[in-house]
């Protein structure tokens, strides 16, 4: 999206038409509650063999969807960025609304994607 935003703002600076992108991380939603509940609806409906097989890693992205969602951010923050992007003379090219928005953002720009990769992989105990 970044690319793709600032192909906009370039192509569109000519008429004084200005392009923000706003990228929220983790935005406390109910998204996060019925997530949670589908994927444990979905891991009990599993038959047993399967569940076997998959089991530490479908454990890891509940509890990493309880660990996003205890750190989310509200959702007013993402409004705020938003109104700011529509109503400022001069808005900002990108604004990255929360915490983990921002490190993954930071981690982005100095990792190789592999390596970034694996972070996220280790993370998810896969």
């Amino acid at each position: 999206m970044r690319s793709l935003s600032a192909a906009l703002r370039r192509e569109l600076r000519p008429w004084d038409i200005r392009v923000a992108l706003v990228e929220p991380g983790a935005l406390d939603t109910p998204i996060w509650r019925k997530g949670e509940a589908g994927a444990q609806e979905t891991i009990d409906a599993l038959p047993d063999r399967v569940r076997s097989l998959y089991a530490r890693p479908l454990d890891a992205l509940v509890a990493a969807t309880r660990k996003i969602a205890a750190n989310a951010s509200s959702a007013d923050d993402a409004a705020q960025a938003i109104e700011h992007a529509l109503t400022a003379e001069r808005p900002k090219a990108i604004y990255t609304v929360g915490r983990e928005a921002r490190i993954q953002g930071a981690l982005h720009s100095v990792l190789p994607a592999r390596t970034f990769d694996a972070l996220v992989a280790r993370a998810m105990k896969t």
